[in-house]
């Protein structure tokens, strides 16, 4: 391959503007899109789900039994972070939740 597709593949050059974005990690990568959400707390609440035995595709159900807003672009994490703002308080709740 070019020096060009090399600097691409690694990282070294936005893949969409062509700029240099400094040394690369080994995979494309570019500056003009964010990525996914960088605070990945919201995955909390969704892993305590799991480990009280709520299969994933219950999750969003059990959000809006709880009483969180389930809308917007990514209604999961929105409700995920919701429920953040007081996780001791969705515990409780959830144990109440499992035993009905």
């Amino acid at each position: 391959m070019g020096e060009h597709a090399d600097d691409l593949i690694n990282g070294d050059v936005d893949y969409i503007t062509g700029e240099w974005l400094g040394n690369g990690q080994g995979f494309p990568r570019t500056a003009t899109l964010p990525r996914k959400s960088e605070d990945l707390s919201w995955k909390r609440v969704t892993g305590y789900m799991n480990t009280m035995g709520i299969k994933a595709h219950l999750h969003p159900q059990t959000l809006k039994d709880y009483g969180c807003t389930y809308s917007g672009r990514h209604p999961l994490r929105n409700a995920c972070f919701e429920v953040l703002k007081d996780f001791e308080k969705f515990k409780k709740w959830l144990l109440t939740f499992k035993s009905e």
